[in-house]
């Protein structure tokens, strides 16, 4: 007999022993007797179940005799004796695991009290135990066998919890018994030893987890950390290796002040080169001091004799000195240093040399010539500016704690004047050409910016990380901070940005959102976002800036999460800022997606920054509404076209799904912000940025009581949309229009580009109409400068959407090695895609793939489209309405937009067609037909 055998002969010895000590019967049906004559004693304890021939059965308790269908005189031929009261019937069973191969031992306890004598009678339900094992084993797998034998504690929670809810109460019913449960699990000892081998291993491992966490940060560290990591493990022998430290320190600083004084000496480098200080430390001990260069950069440039180091110079110009700005004469007359102008806290100290034989004066040296000779400047301008903030880390700042504070702009200009006479501009360096500063008419300045983002590249789970954020200056030939980027006016007083991050998966300490002020001729604070990454895994942060309602770009970090992993420094990001300027009256609603937590975040953004709300959408996924409305507006428009629609009923049916939109997908405190918004006209457009692209929020009808009715929210507001990557573009170039118009396209199409043609007028290039793939690939992947405009049928199903050219299908994935290249991102054109729900999208592995994210990515500047299939007819209209505004009336792309919808809403009966297009961009961009 193997040990298992054995184990469980014991466990079956020990329930015996258990039931035998139980008081009470091992089941409520006691005994079965025929009737003498004499009438049993009844007790609290037990009743009498009499059967009688004919049918019927009486029940005797102590407190009386119940007959049901009792025969009149009839006798009983068998009488029952039944036990009363409650009891307890130990039971013990082995329960599966997940995996069924390995089990816990449960130990349960079965209550029991009759309820129903005569159903126990029928049953003759002898021994508890036997009748109810089979069912309850049943029930009891289903729990456990999702848990691993580990988890025997959350299993036998998870069973308390579904006893107390009840899950087993009709257990017994059928046999005449009120039954309760009580068990406790437990794993035998094979599996007790198997869990402490294995934490024992983890225990193991984590220890030596930290004895390499130590010795890494100690190589890491460089060589001061491995020194007070040796001294620490043997501290009685410190005094010693600190004493031979010290030795070895004084004797390397002897033979690099001795190799530097022989590069004078030999005149490898010049004196003039030294500061007064490396000076004074060579001059330290020694007996010959040394003074003046061995050779000006003049003498060198033109091959003049050396002056001797002894020979007075008369006419030696007065100094200012630097910090006293007393004039005095240079007391060392062979001190012949270059010309150099210092700037220290304002004030300037200026040596100059005289002029030497056969050598020009050095006031005659130009930056011309220096340009031209290559060489270094015979003029020395220094600026003393502490190093950027950027390179400060203060992980346990606040988070709105500043960690960098560049100095202040000292202003140069004619009035500038030093009190010895010079003018302060002629001593400062010029700046270079094409630097992007310029000043602004507001007394501000124009000058390139960018959004720069860090964040570790990798840490591990539990460790809090900083993320700093800055808005920082470009300046010509810098590559630390991206390349120089297009101007933009800044006021002089400033102007105050907000700044979000979006991290889902991780958790933010500290806001979601924080402000930051920037100013001309000065880069801005450093922000101190606090993260920490809770779970293991490749996890994205973007980070949004904000002026006003205005979104003005975003970079995008990511950090790598993993157990073991040092914390590490990431590269750093940063995103283009081509122009700080803000549109007055521009709102943003910012809708951001949780996957894990299943909610979104939602948060109006204006020149009052409101707070996210989170929200969850009621119904789930509002894919299924979104698409019961679109099929409800594809049959309003068919019956448009045949005349057979009412418009009055489908204004009031769309009215109907536009207000009940915007109670169902629009949070209660975001619709009272933007009402606050309204109705101090503060609003005059309204861009949606976010994931949740999938709702009409064209169809949107804001309806609150005791508030104005102002009609569908696109019918009196520009309203467009962003997609998150997509650039920031307030200029849409149209020097020239490319059709798509693939065979099989509709009959009115070619009435459709006749008529554009004729809209756009002379100005705008006619590049032709395109038919085939191939053509159509090679002009966006080429940097395509215009209007491309499709006028075909779009294929949209659950795969996505397709367009058939004549020499294959065409559907945005084939679109993807734009979006990677960005060919378009240098003249921003405009895509028109007037086809059948050409706005559509899917989810191509967690990311939305459509027309309109595509392009957007692949540098478009704006994109039309629709959300649902419409009328040729009223598509063309539009499209007429829409360029004319943009092009011919100069109107800005929400303007435009707006005014196209109002012009086609009342044409055709109710035709809803004037809702359906989905406008993506600026609303303030502007388009122009100049290359």
């Amino acid at each position: 007999m193997d040990e298992d055998e054995q184990a469980r002969a014991r466990a079956k010895e020990q329930l015996e022993a258990r039931r035998a000590s139980a008081p009470g019967p091992a089941g409520p049906f006691l005994k079965e007797y025929s009737p003498n004559g004499a009438q049993p004693q009844v007790s609290a304890r037990t009743a009498l179940v009499r059967f009688y021939r004919n049918g019927g059965y009486s029940v005797v308790t102590v407190t009386g005799t119940r007959h049901v269908d009792k025969p009149v005189l009839a006798r009983p031929h068998t009488v029952c004796e039944i036990a009363l009261g409650t009891y307890q019937t130990p039971l013990e069973m082995e329960l599966p695991a997940a995996g069924s191969t390995s089990f816990f031992e449960a130990e349960v306890d079965i209550h029991w009290t009759v309820e129903d004598p005569h159903l126990v009678a029928v049953q003759v339900v002898t021994d508890i135990a036997k009748r109810l094992t089979g069912p309850l084993f049943q029930g009891l797998r289903e729990v456990t066998s999702t848990y691993q034998v580990h988890e025997a504690e959350q299993a036998n929670r998870a069973i308390t919890r579904e006893c107390a809810a009840g899950r087993w109460g009709e257990l017994g019913t059928e046999l005449g018994l009120n039954v309760r449960l009580y068990v406790r699990l437990r794993v035998d000892d094979r599996a007790i030893e198997h869990m402490n081998g294995i934490r024992h291993a983890h225990a193991s491992a984590e220890v030596t987890r930290v004895h390499q966490e130590r010795f890494r940060s100690m190589l890491q560290g460089g060589e001061l950390e491995q020194l007070s990591y040796m001294l620490a493990a043997e501290p009685t022998q410190a005094k010693d290796f600190l004493e031979k430290i010290r030795q070895e320190g004084r004797q390397d600083e002897r033979d690099r002040v001795d190799r530097l004084f022989d590069m004078v000496e030999s005149g490898q480098i010049q004196s003039n080169d030294v500061e007064a200080q490396a000076l004074d430390r060579l001059n330290q001990g020694r007996l010959g001091e040394v003074h003046g260069p061995l050779g000006s950069i003049a003498d060198r440039r033109s091959g003049a004799p050396k002056p001797h180091a002894g020979e007075p110079t008369p006419g030696d110009p007065p100094s200012v000195d630097p910090v006293l700005g007393d004039v005095h004469q240079t007391q060392d007359p062979s001190s012949r240093r270059r010309p150099s102008t210092r700037t220290v806290l304002g004030d300037v100290h200026q040596t100059q040399d005289p002029p030497s034989p056969g050598v020009d004066c050095v006031h005659d040296w130009t930056w011309e010539d220096q340009d031209a000779e290559g060489d270094e400047p015979a003029g020395e301008f220094t600026t003393d500016y502490p190093p950027p903030g950027w390179y400060t880390r203060d992980a346990g700042a606040g988070p709105s704690k500043t960690i960098s504070d560049p100095p202040p702009i000292l202003p140069l200009d004619e009035a500038s004047q030093h009190p010895s006479g010079q003018d302060l501009r002629k001593l400062a360096p010029r700046l270079p050409v094409g630097s992007g500063f310029a000043p602004s008419t507001d007394g501000g300045s124009t000058e390139p910016r960018s959004l720069v983002a860090e964040l570790p590249g990798q840490t591990s789970p539990g460790r809090e990380v900083p993320l700093h954020v800055q808005i920082v200056r470009i300046h010509q030939g810098s590559s630390e901070r991206g390349v120089p980027l297009r101007s933009f006016s800044l006021p002089r007083d400033g102007a105050r940005v907000l700044v979000t991050i979006h991290a889902p998966g991780l958790v933010i300490i500290d806001e979601l959102q924080q402000e930051l002020d920037v100013v001309p001729g000065r880069d801005s604070d450093v922000l101190l976002f606090r993260l920490k990454a809770p779970m293991p895994g490749l996890h994205q942060v973007t980070v949004r800036a904000f002026r006003g309602g205005t979104f003005l770009g975003e970079v995008i970090c990511q950090i790598s999460v993993g157990h073991g992993s040092v914390t590490r420094d990431g590269p750093q990001r940063q995103a283009a800022l081509p122009s700080m300027a803000f549109d007055p009256g521009e709102v943003t609603l910012q809708v951001l997606k949780d996957e894990a937590a299943g909610t979104f975040s939602f948060q109006l953004i204006s020149e009052t920054f409101y707070p996210p709300e989170i929200f969850r959408f009621r119904g789930g996924d509002p894919r299924q509404a979104t698409e019961q409305i679109y099929a409800e507006l594809r049959k309003a428009a068919r019956d448009a076209a045949t005349g057979g629609g009412d418009g009055n009923a489908l204004r009031r049916r769309l009215r109907s799904h536009g207000s009940q939109l915007w109670t169902s997908a629009v949070p209660q405190a975001v619709q009272s912000q933007f009402w606050a918004e309204a109705e101090a006209e503060h609003v005059k457009a309204f861009t949606v940025l976010g994931e949740q692209d999938v709702i009409p929020w064209e169809l949107l009808y804001p309806l609150n009581e005791d508030r104005e009715e102002r009609g569908f929210l696109a019918e009196w507001l520009p309203v467009v949309r962003r997609v998150f990557g997509q650039d920031r573009v307030r200029s849409i170039s149209l020097p020239g229009a490319a059709f798509v118009v693939p065979p099989g396209s509709p009959t009115d199409t070619g009435e459709e580009v006749a008529s554009l043609r004729a809209r756009l007028g002379a100005e705008v290039a006619d590049f032709g109409v395109l038919t085939e793939r191939a053509a159509l690939t090679d002009l966006i992947e080429s940097g395509h400068a215009g209007l491309l405009h499709f006028a075909c049928h779009n294929a949209f199903t659950g795969a996505g959407s397709c367009v058939t050219m004549a020499d294959g299908p065409f559907d945005p994935i084939d679109l993807t090695p734009a979006a990677r290249l960005r060919p378009l991102r240098h003249h921003h054109p405009l895509v028109f895609f007037n086809a059948c729900r050409s706005a559509g999208e899917i989810d191509w592995f967690g990311e939305s793939l459509g027309w309109a994210p595509q392009f957007l990515k692949a540098g478009a500047g704006a994109f039309v489209g629709t959300l649902w299939p419409v009328r040729s007819r009223s598509a063309l209209q539009f499209a007429e309405a829409f360029y004319e505004q943009l092009i011919t009336h100069r109107q800005t792309l929400g303007q435009a937009s707006l005014v196209a919808r109002q012009t086609i809403r009342d044409l055709h009966g109710g035709d809803p067609t004037w809702l359906a297009y989905a406008v993506y961009g600026s609303p303030a961009a502007t388009a122009h037909t100049t290359a």
